[in-house]
């Protein structure tokens, strides 16, 4: 299946299998789980969410440090 990450810098494609998770999807793009909010039409995503079709989501990276 196809899943496409939006991000600030752009839209990325992710070929994935039916049954990957979120968490599955940011590690095969290259994007730690740890730095990123993932969302689907307004819906906070958790990283243990299975993907079973083609879908485009959300990808927020979030701020840290002190």
């Amino acid at each position: 299946m196809l899943i496409t990450l939006i991000l600030t810098e752009g839209e990325v494609p992710v070929e994935a299998d039916v049954g990957s998770t979120v968490r599955d999807v940011l590690l095969q793009a290259n994007l730690a789980p740890s730095l990123h909010i993932v969302d689907h039409e307004g819906q906070v995503l958790p990283m243990n969410t299975t993907l079973r079709r083609d879908v485009h989501l959300n990808v927020t990276r979030t701020a840290s440090g002190g």
